[in-house]
């Protein structure tokens, strides 16, 4: 490992991690080199995470192989963690075709992911595989086999740059995701987005697909463990509905299939308040959409009663408002949020951590 990642900067908070064969190393500063859980080499058929506190570049020398040569072995009914041969970009059906793909595999990179179906193939926001990237694959199935990448050039071989318009966003700031394959219960139409939420940090934003007459999203989401999870829908730039339980992160979690995939309910009444992050840490996001107009009122209060926070002078603009409450100096528990709408009280317990 200090071989391969020799005359590069890293400091004692960076680590590198092996999934594959759970061993990590942390980086010790005083003595200028990484520390292994245990002794491991490193091969070019797996893929690695390594954490750096500054942008660079790992440069690696080494001679030039035939991909067909490298057998890339997949276990059953887990996540395997692969790396990528060929020199060019392959779509996945390309990539893919020396390995014998079963219903409802699902392959994912750190933005995107797709799902297989024996009667259409792959599907979703992950299109093609490309060099100097790691993926993640899920056998959906017990037996193990093997990958074997081709030695074609493929379809794409000389195409560069961005090749979808639409390109999507997904947060790269954390290690691990998780997927969702959702609809939605609104009557959807071809521009909207959904907006995921890590906290009150935007996750990712997903465009819709139409999969076999349906209208899908395929969803990424990044954060980590700690993380609650919510959900707005998005349409000509203006948020038409939220969720109003958040869910929890999972690293690697995925629910939801082309067939029957995972519903996103939206709150979509006359007055709709969503608090988030619920629990919350230090700052409270309030989001109010409604069909009146004017001044919007909020009260926060103990389980006592007693009135902690007030803010006013607020309005709703084309019926919406989001505010920032801030609450840091709030101790632990339960607390009341009362939003007053041109008189209509709605009430939202929280919990400050």
């Amino acid at each position: 490992l200090n071989d391969v990642l020799a005359n590069m900067e890293f400091y004692s908070n960076n680590y590198f991690k092996s999934e594959s064969n759970n061993i990590s190393a942390n980086y010790s500063s005083n003595k200028q080199k990484w520390i292994e859980e245990k002794p491991f080499s490193l091969n070019n058929t797996v893929m690695y995470k390594v954490s750096s506190s500054v942008s660079q570049t790992i440069d690696l020398a080494g001679a030039k192989i035939k991909p067909s040569s490298e057998l890339i072995s997949i276990q059953g009914d887990q996540w395997n963690y692969i790396s990528y041969l060929p020199t060019v970009r392959l779509k996945l059906d390309e990539a893919l075709d020396g390995y014998d793909a079963k219903e409802e595999d699902v392959i994912k990179s750190q933005d995107g992911f797709a799902m297989y179906s024996e009667n259409i193939g792959w599907l979703g926001s992950l299109i093609f595989l490309e060099p100097d990237k790691g993926y993640m694959l899920y056998r959906n199935e017990a037996t193990n086999v093997n990958l074997k990448y081709p030695d074609s050039n493929g379809s794409m071989s000389t195409k560069r740059g961005s090749l979808d318009p639409s390109e999507e966003y997904v947060n790269k700031n954390y290690s691990g995701n998780m997927n969702l394959i959702a609809t939605t219960d609104i009557a959807p139409q071809s521009n909207d987005r959904i907006l995921s939420y890590v906290g009150n940090i935007l996750s990712s934003e997903t465009t819709i697909r139409n999969i076999n007459a349906n209208e899908l999203y395929f969803i990424t989401i990044s954060g980590n463990e700690k993380n609650l999870v919510s959900f707005a829908l998005e349409r000509e730039g203006r948020i038409i509905g939220r969720t109003a339980n958040p869910i929890q992160f999972a690293s690697n979690w995925l629910s939801g299939t082309v067939f029957d995939p995972y519903v996103l309910n939206f709150v979509n009444n006359e007055d709709k308040v969503i608090a988030y992050p619920n629990p919350c840490i230090d700052r409270l996001k309030i989001s109010v959409s409604s069909k009146k107009q004017g001044s919007v009122l909020i009260h926060i209060s103990d389980i006592n009663g007693k009135l902690l926070i007030v803010k006013n002078g607020l309005e709703l603009v084309d019926g919406e408002l989001v505010t920032e409450v801030e609450c840091s100096k709030l101790p632990s528990g339960l607390y009341f949020v009362t939003v007053i709408i041109e008189g209509t009280s709605r009430v939202i317990k929280i919990v400050k951590q």
